[in-house]
């Protein structure tokens, strides 16, 4: 792919994240309310409120947590692919979906809690302190409002101690 092109792509990839997160800030809020109707006519065409002439701004149906996970699921598709090829694009979405309750979990470094990541493989080391602590995070987690969309898939470092296999 050329310049141009990869270009394309990111940039098409950057509007539909904003709109997906626009969206589902919208989507859970509900539609706005109705304008009050006007007081009096409007005497020239300047003074007219179009909107209060079409009915006010078209009502959406109140949000379905349905759609609010479709949008999430389809922000965390973007950015399971973000991630390692445009980093900057990936922090940009994570902020968008941050504004609405979503937060992106990235657990490089901590302990590992088999209650709350999900171990895809492991990572032998020498250094006993890194003993059961995650190395890497492979798919970042998902929580929307505290509740997990997606939990991390992260690779567990692992101390095996030659002289402990001797042992067994």
């Amino acid at each position: 792919m050329d310049g141009w092109a990869i270009g394309s792509v990111v940039a098409a990839a950057a509007s539909f994240v904003a709109g997906c997160a626009s969206g589902l800030a919208y989507a859970r809020r509900g539609a706005p309310p109705a304008p009050p109707p006007p007081e009096h006519e409007a005497s020239t065409w300047a003074e007219i409120d179009y909107e209060d002439l079409a009915g006010g701004p078209a009502e959406e149906p109140a949000a379905q947590p349905a759609r609010d996970g479709e949008l999430i699921g389809i922000c965390i598709d973007i950015a399971n692919r973000l991630r390692d090829d445009n980093p900057a694009l990936w922090e940009r979405l994570n902020e968008r979906l941050a504004k609405v309750g979503v937060d992106a979990v990235v657990p490089d470094g901590e302990p590992f809690d088999p209650e709350v990541y999900d171990a895809v493989d492991r990572q032998p080391t020498d250094d006993p302190a890194r003993h059961l602590t995650v190395a890497s995070t492979l798919f970042a987690g998902y929580s929307d409002r505290g509740t997990w969309v997606r939990r991390p898939e992260v690779i567990v470092y692992v101390n095996e101690d030659p002289a402990e296999e001797t042992a067994k």
